[in-house]
């Protein structure tokens, strides 16, 4: 769906918060991850895949995020 892609990045980075090295850690993985560059995700982006990439990543944000904080 159109926007979609878009729609769920944004999430992604609220969740993420400002920018420190932990949230630059984080979409590097993130990126990694998606196969996508954060400039290649735009409203107009129509790809299936990715969206099923980033609702997958944006699902395991809070469990990495919780794991980090008992390590951490």
């Amino acid at each position: 769906m159109r926007g979609r892609a878009y729609a769920l990045w944004m999430e992604i980075l609220e969740i993420q918060g400002p920018p420190s090295a932990r949230s630059s850690f984080a979409m590097a993985r993130l990126i990694l991850r998606t196969r996508a560059l954060p400039e290649e995700i735009t409203p107009e982006v129509d790809d299936p895949g990715l969206e099923q990439r980033l609702e997958e990543a944006l699902l395991d944000m809070p469990r990495l995020s919780d794991m980090h904080h008992r390590h951490g």
